[in-house]
């Protein structure tokens, strides 16, 4: 199951779509608040989640400096609202102030960016005396008023709520090679700063101390924690933190979990600390079953909750699956598939006894999901975790915390027996076991029951219909719900593509700015013109499913494409990509123009992979070569493998290029090797140049060397660090694979046919998580059927056609046409990185064989049949 945190905000605002907070139908109590009480005095405007406030002919603020920060509760958020208007009333000032009571309850959750965390109002300063003259008001103001410390910020004095940093007013960003915008800080002598929303103060180096005196908040030598070795943080969250640590006292390795005050409110109104003190309650009642951890104390340090248990040996639910389910590793065969279901079988089995304990002590556990249970891996013996969940069979179960798709629905909350509810968990693991789509019962539960379904019937797992049931879906025999598992059908085919095809062009948005489609949250991170998320992917595929693209596309396009520093050069959130696309769908002079704009800036492309740096620059300048013959194109296309070259490093193995923001090398076709090795042997092939063929083998063995033995053959991780294989283009199996695909057509060499047949069969499992391009079952597919078109033959054809079934599985009747849901099962999208249009052209090239539709170059490839002994 993904974690769905770093993307919760997104999910607030529509039950459909992925969409910013500030969309969300907001009652705007404290901008009313503050509007009634300032009235003509003040310039007001809505941006997002903030309300912005400004007195009237007020000169514009510096471009940064000292800025004042507010924290508050749900509780006392308007009467904080009320204390700001006052002081403004007593002397003007440039603030801002959240729009709303329930958005200050979410900055305080769990899932909230912790450096943005408990920030309620802005107040920004003129210049360091004004600060301190400000911060001496506020901090009477607010005697007495209570709110979550800030982790980006210093606390003024001993003011609970007042804090400051010095940060940017006025916005100079700079764009990342992934789209990404990141603020950056100009000091007097030109030096560059990036202002990071982190959850430490920090300051630019060329700023002195606004006060002297300032001391940072910390817990002091002699408190209860120093009985504890920290050895390394699990979890963080705005609440706090999860640390494994050592007890120096009594020995023996223990869990701490921390709760910062006033934070993670529940909607009866508990914060983190009364949880946390719950949860310690039931270890202690329930110590002597062994189910949960031994509770060894509560204490208090500094103004944070601590709960020390003991470290329990084991794996979760989710690495269980991870690990053991034939599908997730691509070993379907008899005997790997009866050793699954009876130790699944042995895991729900246990499961269920562990809730058993807990009614006969009258508890519900209340939050049986894929992390809080834990399995030892030689016996499966189960315990359990987070009991913060836990209460009374008769508790108001409203009040406590619970995971989607192993709880029943909100609408049974009132009136559920506390059984339900474990239940309702203990059907969410049993699904979870089979295939790990519990999300969908938020979105659409009859995909989740058909997908489910699929599943069951692939590892030959007897599902009750009435699984579903406790989770508030009705899978019975006269439900009005399309709940049947299909299969692929090739006759069915482009009456489907034309029903995805209609779902695209009913959910496209030519009235706003932010988003021409529907796509994953990222787009909002990034930009929403790119190929990956934006508006240049979906484009390209509806002109080559269609032949055409709405004329209210172009409008939009002509509207809003950015200035060019507003966008990075990268061909998957760049101009690359909207220059590749412009030039896909006939708009050839409009391309080349943007192309010949990147080509200006390519000694200053800091990444060098397919996704955001030189090689996918390199790769749409050889498309608009091979489709337009613009020459200088195949020129420049040469020069960026000549810096490619220049930057590449050796640690032995093979080539690799280093991340720019230093982070682990990631092995696949989109951000590893084997990416920059496919460009350069698409180079090799266009200039005739051997050097290119020479730097992208070593590149090539870069990746390579990473592979893992799986149960049958091997995989890629998706981090080179990392033991975990992934199967997906964008990062694992089908990336790597994919350039040894076009490496093996291109020089024939056996080595590769042998890495292909230890590779293909483990990567083309029947069934994955996602159905998208990038990361998901669309990626696979294709995959498949590059292997034939490239090395001939109809091998791996029937694996296709298996993946591009369970991918239906997944699709979603919606009254604009057929859906299918994006990365994580969360929301609909119709990008080409996670949604409709990657999907629906691997299913039109599954109907209609032909070149890959999403590796334009290999017309450049001179297709190799292989070897009738080695088939």
């Amino acid at each position: 199951m993904a974690d769905t945190n770093a993307i919760r905000s997104y999910l607030l605002a529509d039950d459909r779509f992925f969409e910013t907070l500030g969309r969300f139908d907001f009652a705007d109590d404290l901008t009313r608040r503050v509007r009634e009480r300032l009235g003509a005095t003040v310039e007001t405007a809505v941006e997002g989640i903030w309300t912005r406030a400004r007195p009237y002919g007020a000169p514009v603020l510096p471009e940064h400096g000292w800025k004042i920060h507010m924290s508050a509760t749900p509780a006392n958020a308007l009467q904080a609202a009320d204390l700001v208007c006052g002081e403004y009333e007593a002397a003007p000032f440039v603030f801002k102030i959240l729009r709303d009571t329930r958005l200050v309850a979410a900055s305080g959750a769990r899932w909230w960016p912790r450096g943005s965390a408990g920030k309620v109002v802005t107040v920004y300063s003129r210049s360091p005396d004004d600060c301190r003259a400000l911060l001496d008001r506020f901090a009477a103001a607010f005697a007495g008023f209570s709110g979550p410390y800030i982790l980006s910020d210093r606390r003024f004095a001993d003011s609970a709520p007042v804090f400051y940093r010095y940060g940017e007013f006025l916005k100079s960003p700079r764009v990342r090679p992934d789209g990404r915008v990141e603020t950056m800080l100009t000091g007097p002598s030109g030096e560059r700063w990036p202002d990071l929303r982190s959850p430490a103060y920090r300051k630019p180096p060329w700023v002195p101390d606004l006060i002297a005196t300032e001391q940072p908040a910390g817990v002091a030598g002699d408190s209860p924690l120093s009985r504890y070795k920290v050895l390394k943080a699990l979890h963080h969250s705005t609440s706090g933190g999860v640390y494994l640590a050592d007890d120096l006292l009594a020995g023996g390795r223990v869990v701490l979990k921390e709760a910062r005050p006033a934070t993670a409110f529940s909607p009866g109104g508990s914060d983190a600390q009364e949880r946390l003190r719950r949860e310690y309650e039931v270890l202690q009642m329930m110590a002597s079953t062994g189910l949960g951890p031994r509770p060894v104390e509560l204490f208090q340090a500094w103004e944070h909750l601590y709960l020390a248990e003991e470290w329990i040996y084991g794996m979760s639910l989710r690495t269980f699956v991870a690990r053991n389910n034939p599908v997730a590793q691509g070993d379907m065969g008899p005997e790997a598939l009866a050793e699954y279901r009876t130790s699944a079988r042995r895991v729900l089995e246990n499961v269920r006894a562990a809730v058993d304990t807990c009614r006969s002590a009258g508890l519900v556990y209340g939050d049986l999901s894929p992390t809080n249970i834990l399995i030892d891996p030689d016996s499966l013996h189960v315990r359990l975790i987070d009991f913060e969940a836990s209460r009374p069979l008769t508790a108001d179960h409203k009040d406590y915390p619970r995971t989607r798709g192993f709880c029943p629905p909100d609408s049974d909350f009132a009136t559920a027996p506390g059984e339900a509810f474990d239940d309702a968990g203990l059907a969410g693991v049993e699904i979870a076991l089979v295939v790990p789509a519990n999300e969908l019962v938020g979105l659409n539960p009859a995909a989740l029951v058909r997908i489910t379904r699929h599943a069951a019937a692939l590892i030959g797992w007897p599902l009750d219909r009435e699984v579903f049931g406790k989770l508030g879906v009705d899978a019975g025999p006269d439900t009005d719900l399309d709940v049947e598992p299909v299969g692929y059908d090739a006759a069915a085919v482009d009456a489907i593509v034309a029903d995805g095809v209609e779902f695209i062009l009913g959910t496209m948005t030519p009235d706003r700015a932010d988003r021409l489609f529907p796509a994953d949250a990222a787009v909002f991170a990034t930009n929403a013109f790119g190929l990956a998320h934006g508006a240049a992917g979906v484009l390209r595929a509806l002109y080559r499913l269609t032949g055409q693209v709405p004329e209210a596309a172009w409008s939009w396009l002509d509207r809003n494409l950015p200035d060019a520093d507003r966008l990075p050069p990268g061909l998957h959130y760049g101009w690359a990509g909207v220059a590749s696309a412009m030039i896909g769908i006939g708009e050839e002079d409009r391309g080349i123009g943007l192309l010949d704009r990147v080509v200006a800036g390519l000694d200053a492309v800091p990444a060098y992979d397919i996704a955001t740096g030189l090689a996918g620059i390199g790769t749409a300048l050889l498309e608009s070569w091979l489709t337009t013959g613009t020459a200088r194109h195949l020129e420049a296309a040469d020069r960026t493998g000549r810096l490619l070259l220049a930057a590449a490093r050796d640690d032995g193995t093979g080539l690799y290029w280093p991340d720019p923001d230093n982070a682990p090398a990631s092995a696949g076709y989109a951000s590893g090797s084997s990416g920059v090795a496919g460009f350069l042997l698409y180079l090799h092939l266009a200039t005739g140049r051997e050097e290119f063929l020479r730097i992208g083998c070593r590149a090539l063995q870069f990746d390579l060397a990473t592979a893992r033995p799986r149960r049958v053959g091997i995989g890629f991780p998706g981090r080179i660090d990392s033991q975990l294989i992934e199967p997906y283009w964008a990062r694992g199996s089908a990336g790597v694979g994919s350039a040894v695909i076009r490496y093996a057509a291109t020089t024939g060499e056996a080595d590769l046919f042998d890495v292909l047949d230890r590779l293909m069969t483990p990567t083309l499992s029947p069934l994955s998580i996602n159905p998208g391009l990038f990361y998901g079952m669309a990626g696979l597919a294709n995959f498949a059927l590059d292997h034939d078109h490239l090395l001939g033959g109809d091998r791996y054809r029937t694996q296709a056609e298996t993946l591009a079934g369970s991918i239906l599985n997944l699709g979603c009747r919606q009254p604009e046409g057929l859906a299918f849901p994006g990365h994580s099962l969360l929301r609909y999208t119709v990008d080409l990185a996670s949604g409709s249009a990657g999907i629906l052209q691997l299913l039109h090239r599954l109907a209609h064989p032909g070149p890959d539709f999403h590796s334009v170059l290999d017309g450049l490839l001179v297709p190799r049949v292989r070897d009738a002994g080695r088939d």
